[in-house]
This record gives structure tokens, sequence and C-alpha cells, in this order.
């Protein structure tokens, strides 16, 4: 089974370009996904961040309040790479067992979404690494209208992140989404196209 992993700068359409893999074969993995899963009601996860953040952090419900824990790690940079090392063993995990099942059932490609994959040395995990960039204006636009965040949040977040041109210079194989849907499709069926010798090749 050839792993590919997939990430982008924020907002530059790593979603759109993963689902378009999936649409053509592969099995499709978000780590978003599973951080969710880590921090649902019961895990282990939660508790610990409840008991670092207090209540501020709990919703109605006795879950996660994930829009009050965006807020903290928003303004302090050290939050953020605290809840990162909380959270980044449970996701790998998770992240590993979803792959050994994959390849069980014979899965011949599994994608596998990961916005931070140069940023927290994941690269070795996976056979293929691709990367989606998009122009900055285009990208804070999308987040706005898809997650109605400000843009001092953005900025922030994308703090945490490598820069488009040094994430493009680092994957095996890149997707610029500076066009149309149409574009950005026929560009990431290029790129589908190339996995497989790129795996072989071990990248480029």
């Amino acid at each position: 089974m050839i792993r590919v992993g997939l990430t982008g700068t924020l907002g530059a359409g790593k979603s759109t370009v993963a689902a378009l893999f999936e649409e053509w074969g592969a099995r499709r993995i978000d780590t978003d996904r599973l951080a969710r899963e880590a921090v649902a009601p019961g895990q282990p996860a939660l508790r610990e961040i409840r008991d670092r953040w207090g209540p501020a952090v709990a919703d109605e419900d006795g879950g996660l309040d994930r829009d009050a824990l965006r807020e903290i790690v928003s303004r302090d940079p050290a939050a953020r790479r605290e809840l990162e090392k909380l959270l980044h063993p449970e996701i790998r995990r998770l992240m590993e067992q979803e792959l050994r099942e994959a390849e069980e059932e014979g899965v011949e490609v599994a994608v596998v979404e990961v916005p931070l994959l140069f940023e927290n040395d994941l690269a070795d995990r996976f056979d293929v690494t691709v990367t989606v960039d998009a122009p900055r204006a285009r990208r804070l636009e999308r987040v706005q209208e898809e997650r109605d965040l400000p843009e001092a949040h953005f900025a922030s977040m994308e703090s945490a992140q490598w820069s488009g041109d040094r994430k493009l210079a680092a994957a095996d194989l890149a997707i610029e989404n500076d066009g149309s849907l149409e574009e950005l499709e026929e560009k990431a069926r290029r790129a589908w196209g190339r996995i497989p010798e790129a795996a072989g090749s071990g990248g480029s």
C-alpha cells in the first residue's frame, strides 16, 4: 500500500484535493477528524485538557469547547505547543491504526491529511508527500467564509506553519491552487497519476 501524506498551507484547498483522491480510489484519513476522536468524551486527552485549562474549555455537555480552546491557543504560542504535545501522540496512534486497517483490507493508496506534516517531522512516515498551496488572499477569504475565523486568528494559525514556498520545495509532488476549481482538479489528477512513480523512486 502506498502511503501519501497530504499537506498544505492554511485554506489552500487540501481537503478538496483529498476528496478528489478519495473519489479516484484512495482511502482518506483526516487527522483533524482523528484529533476530534482523541478528545471525545471519556478519552484521556480530554481529561488532560480540562485539567490543564479548566472549565473554560468545557461545553455544557461535558465535552470540549473547541472554539474556546482555539481562542486560548491562538493567543498563546506556548499553549498551542503544549496542546500539540498532548494530542499528537494519540493522533499518530489513531493514524497508524487506520493505516494498518486499510492495508489489511487491501487498499492500494491511503491519503492522510496532515496540516503540520513537515513541521512535525512526519514526512518519513509516508511513501509520497503532496503539498497544496494558494495565494494568501484567496486562502484568507476561503477560511473566513468556511470557518468565520478572524484574520488575527488566521495569522496566528498560519505562523505555526512553514511558508508555502518551503512546503512546496519539501514535497515530492506540488499542487498550486491559483486558478479555478476545474484547474485544481486537473492539477490534482496529474499529481494522482504520478503517485506510484514517486513512491517507487522514494520521492523526487
